[in-house]
């Protein structure tokens, strides 16, 4: 029998150098194991911070019904670790020094971590990693320091974890753990096995296999609160198009606790960006959990409705390609609508009523109205896919990709073949109120412009867009007896490369293993090569790929260095992002001798667009034997394509906006604090112009100085930041 209920989400870096992005990591690598000898690897092996043991029946029932404040995939735990109380100190030959701590969550599906004391100084570096180095978040640095001083990390899959800090000489930082979650629900589909997964059923549709609007689906996102608690939500925009990151998703997701109020959670909640599976042939390919950003506070919140309204502490970079949706406030809709979710924590999926909603009241348990009456849209049936546990706060669009409202819950079917019925809450109604700071307008409509609907925007002027050549019909080559398409092999090629044909900023690699791990010893290399007969090498960077999953029989999350990563859709963030001329190739090299083997996918095509390396040339990868066959490699850029008709904005904090970049004779700094100074220098230290107590648009003229790369850097009253500008 259906359960009338809430959906919750049950979900389960990063950009140009810019300051102040919480959760966003840097890149890199932990230091060595081994520092200094015989007490930091006794502390490896034998210092461990145990968590209390954890009786899951304890919480099930609480945890898997959903009243409200929802389904959980973890449970916290209280603590207070910090370099003074725990863990490993070892000194350096620099003057600097390291602190280790190592985290143990007996039978944990994963772990994350809640700093509530968070503040690092300048060269100092955040890492947390499992002990076999298999999955590594951060660095963190004084970039992702915030005011509130916090910072939420992404969950990390295994029952261990390290946390690692690198503090340099005369520097002083302050860190503190101060709640560590166990996870006992499965948060990727890499843990299928784990007896507690509710992953999203066959009904649910992918949102990349069917015309979407793009951008519906990149104005969703992701929600993790409280490190224990998802939801799904959407940024939207306001009518003073200032680029505001709201975003809107449901009430019922956060819940005050007796020690933390609504914005403390708020301040550690993780947005994740682009959790999507790009591919139609393969349904079991999971996303890459790279593009997310920590920290919002909660600007309106209406339980009686189930109104959540968050703002974002910055906005999201421009790699993340994210867009803010418009609205419609009109009392009838007459449109078709859908909405863009995460079912069961799921990649991105779409459900599609062809009938216009109808107003109601949201009936739940003991058949008594859970909110206000008439406050929300009901769904009678959905023609395409269906909503599940993991999709409550998803948007509800109308035909021109505006949101209408946001899924407050509704029946949950047991199965593809019943209906599920859905309500989402109706904006119209949380729009105005008695109290100004309630009203829903308050926000969207600060100008008072008493518009009825609102279009979405592309908040930087352009897109930051993954570049393919895969399409929809495409099929994977696989291979056959361990004799790979583009990797491990025994003929001496270490590069496979695929070719694109477009100018551009290249921002990160995207790129699906067909089997593949990362040790400290193989070491992979992403290259990007520019030209056509003789490509030469402009960039380089080490790789680091993963794989982990969960062991039933010893219920517990392990890693398997042979495993098949074919599930496994990465990204690699560039350090610096790469300007590419028309014809580029974008390599990856394998080990000289690699302990395990590593491949990436291809799929069959008409027209060959891949390629290997083999000495010093470049050949068609359909002349290798034994394939001969046409492919195209999924390595895929993302990036922002050239056009000198267009000038796309860069978004470096939330303080300002600098444009055009690259620049030609001028650029616009657009401010909304005021600058104390603004200096620009060229490439060796030479101050070339500044400008004292700057508000709103300043335009700098670069017209007498040559192409080149340019610093400017912009002093406010307590912080600066640094903006690269390329003239050309």
């Amino acid at each position: 029998m259906n359960q009338y209920r809430f959906i919750l989400s049950l979900f389960i870096s990063i950009l140009l150098t810019f300051n102040s992005m919480a959760q966003i990591s840097q890149g890199g690598f932990p230091l060595p194991e081994k520092l200094q000898g015989a007490s930091l690897r006794h502390f490896l092996s034998n210092d461990v911070i145990e968590m209390p043991p954890f009786d899951f029946d304890s919480i099930k029932n609480d945890s898997i019904s959903m009243k409200v404040g929802g389904v959980r995939f973890a449970y916290g735990f209280k603590v207070n670790i910090t370099p003074q109380n725990s863990g490993i100190t070892t000194f350096l030959p620099d003057g600097g020094k390291v602190w280790r701590a190592k985290i143990h969550s007996e039978d944990a599906t994963s772990i994350n971590l809640i700093f509530d004391k968070f503040h690092l100084p300048e060269g100092a570096k955040l890492f947390i990693y499992t002990p076999d180095r298999s999955q590594i978040i951060g660095a963190f640095t004084s970039e992702n320091n915030h005011e509130d001083g916090k910072l939420a990390t992404s969950p990390i899959e295994g029952d261990e974890i390290i946390v690692e800090y690198y503090e340099p000489k005369n520097q002083t930082g302050e860190i503190a753990i101060g709640q560590v979650n166990h996870g006992f629900r499965s948060l990727t589909k890499s843990l299928t096995s784990y007896p507690e997964a509710n992953l999203s059923q066959s009904c649910n549709v992918n949102v990349n296999c069917i015309d979407v609007p793009d951008i519906a689906s990149r104005s969703t996102v992701l929600i993790i609160f409280n490190g224990s608690v998802i939801c799904s939500g959407a940024l939207i925009n306001n009518s003073l198009q200032d680029n505001t990151p709201y975003v809107l998703s449901a009430a019922h997701c956060i819940e005050e606790t007796s020690t933390k109020t609504i914005n403390d959670i708020a301040s550690t909640t993780i947005f994740y960006f682009n959790y999507e599976n790009p591919y139609c042939f393969d349904n079991s390919i999971r996303s890459s959990f790279g593009m997310s950003v920590s920290g919002a506070k909660a600007v309106d919140i209406q339980k009686s409705f189930d109104l959540l309204l968050l703002q974002l502490n910055e906005f999201p970079p421009f790699e993340y390609n994210s867009y803010l949706a418009g609205w419609n406030i009109q009392s009838d809709i007459l449109s078709q609508v859908y909405t863009v979710h995460h079912p069961q924590g799921d990649t991105k999926r779409y459900s599609l009523s062809k009938t216009t909603p109808e107003k109601t009241t949201f009936i739940c348990c003991d058949n008594e109205p859970m909110f206000s009456n008439d406050g929300h849209w009901g769904i009678d049936e959905w023609e395409m896919g269906i909503t599940e546990g993991g999709s409550s706060g998803a948007p509800l669009f109308d035909d021109q990709a505006r949101i209408i409202g946001a899924l407050s819950g509704g029946y949950d079917p047991s199965g593809c073949q019943e209906s599920n019925y859905d309500c989402f809450y109706r904006i119209n109604k949380v729009w105005n109120s008695r109290s100004k700071n309630l009203a829903l307008s308050t926000w969207l409509d600060p100008s008072q412009s008493k518009i009825q609907t609102l279009p979405g925007k592309e908040p930087y002027g352009s897109s930051c867009k993954r570049i393919t050549h895969y399409e929809r019909e495409d099929q994977p080559i696989l291979s056959q007896n361990d004799v790979y398409l583009a990797g491990t092999n025994n003929n001496g090629i270490q590069e496979f490369a695929e070719r694109y044909n477009q100018p551009g900023v290249i921002y990160g690699v995207h790129f699906l293993p067909e089997v593949g791990t990362y040790t400290d010893t193989d070491t992979i290399w992403l290259k990007i090569y520019q030209g056509d007969n003789t490509p030469e090498l402009i960039y380089k960077q080490r790789v680091r790929v993963f794989n982990s999953y969960y062991n039933t029989s010893k219920k517990t999350t392990i890693s398997e260095l042979q495993k098949d990563l074919s599930s496994c859709y990465n990204y690699v963030h560039l350090d610096t992002p790469v300007k590419v001329d028309s014809s580029f190739l974008i390599a990856i090299e394998l080990p000289k001798k690699a302990t395990y083997p590593f491949a990436i996918r291809g799929v069959q095509k008409d027209t060959n667009t891949a390629y290997y390396k083999k000495g010093d040339k470049w050949f068609e990868l359909n002349t290798l034997e034994p394939f001969n066959e046409a492919a195209s490699l999924l390595i895929e850029p993302r990036m922002q394509i050239s056009n000198p008709t267009y000038q796309h904005d860069i978004i470096n904090e939330a303080n300002s906006i600098v444009y055009p970049n690259p620049a030609k004779d001028k650029i616009t700094l657009s401010l909304k604090a005021r600058a104390r100074k603004i200096t620009l220098q060229n490439i060796t230290g030479q101050v070339l112009q500044t400008k004292e107590n700057i508000t709103g648009e300043y335009e700098m003229n670069l017209s007498s100085y040559p192409n080149g790369m340019y610093i400017l850097t912009i002093d406010y009253v307590s912080t600066s930041e640094t903006v690269k500008i390329l003239k050309e």
